[in-house]
């Protein structure tokens, strides 16, 4: 049987999710720096939650950039130790990053942070 969710439902899993989680984001700026293209983001339960979707995200969106980007991506997603500093800093309470740039100046930053947020009821 499916169980059908009212929005309500859904804005009370994704609240939830941020009380206490993590939030994980994908941004592009390209060199203009008059507008901003949001890649993909998520709340995470957990810090190593966090970091897998941004590593997974990272992947699709190395397929898709040019030569002198793809590479550096790439890099960053094989370097385990570099896995493992993030994993430690988002753990510590830190934000953690990573910024490729493309040949046309464009700049793909990829982060994760902590977040500790307290639900406002009925502001709304």
């Amino acid at each position: 049987m499916a169980t059908t969710l009212t929005l309500e439902d859904v804005h009370a899993l994704w609240e939830s999710a941020l009380r206490s989680g993590y939030w994980a984001e994908c941004v592009a700026y390209p060199p203009d720096h008059n507008r901003v293209f949001w890649l993909g983001a998520r709340p995470a339960g957990s810090p190593r939650l966090a970091l897998r979707w941004l590593r997974s995200r990272a992947q699709d969106i190395a397929g898709q950039l040019d030569p002198t980007a793809a590479p550096q991506l790439e890099a960053w997603l094989l370097d385990t130790a570099a896995h493992q500093r993030a994993l430690s800093a988002l753990c510590q309470g830190e934000m953690v990053w990573r910024a490729v740039v493309d040949g046309e100046g464009i700049r793909y930053v990829f982060s994760a942070r902590p977040v500790h947020t307290v639900a406002l009821r009925g502001t709304c």
